[in-house]
């Protein structure tokens, strides 16, 4: 329980800043930047959600382990005699269980943060596909149009 702490609360310092920042950013904001397409809205809505449960992590895990640890030691303390009955069992058992689920959390909280990579990856990609998509389509129409402005130019030029 403590090493998961420990953890919880380095992850926390190196990247808390960084998803509460990435969090405060509207999903539109990624939306208007892509494709209008359901590709990009999965994309925002996945990004929203997993930052959504990033930044629950980091802000009440060690609060959440500290308590599992707590009810642990509540449940081995609250057996009344020298051998614990079936309930005592299960009531610790239990408790135990629930601390090595929250245990894990520092390692869930790393692969969520790849997770948030991995999409603002696919984000900036899209992002890059749909300008370079608009940068040739004003290309095109400049290009399309260039025939008639030199005609024009030389037509001024001389005169008609």
């Amino acid at each position: 329980g403590r090493q998961a702490i420990e953890e919880l609360e380095a992850i926390t310092e190196e990247f808390g800043s960084v998803v509460s920042k990435l969090q405060r950013v509207d999903p539109q904001t990624y939306l208007d930047a892509m494709p209008a397409d359901e590709h990009s809205r999965t994309i925002a809505r996945r990004l929203e959600e997993t930052l959504r449960t990033v930044w629950d992590d980091i802000s009440t895990g060690v609060v959440r382990i500290q308590k599992a640890i707590d009810a642990v030691s509540e449940a081995i303390f609250a057996v009344a005699g020298p051998t614990p009955t079936e309930a005592d069992r299960v009531g610790i058992i239990a408790a135990r269980d629930a601390l090595v689920n929250l245990c894990e959390m520092p390692g869930m909280l790393l692969q969520q943060l790849r997770m948030v990579r991995d999409l603002r990856k696919v984000i900036d990609a899209r992002v890059q596909e749909d300008a370079a998509r608009a940068v040739a389509a004003h290309a095109k129409e400049e290009l399309d149009r260039l025939p008639e402005d030199r005609t024009a130019i030389v037509r001024r030029l001389i005169g008609r």
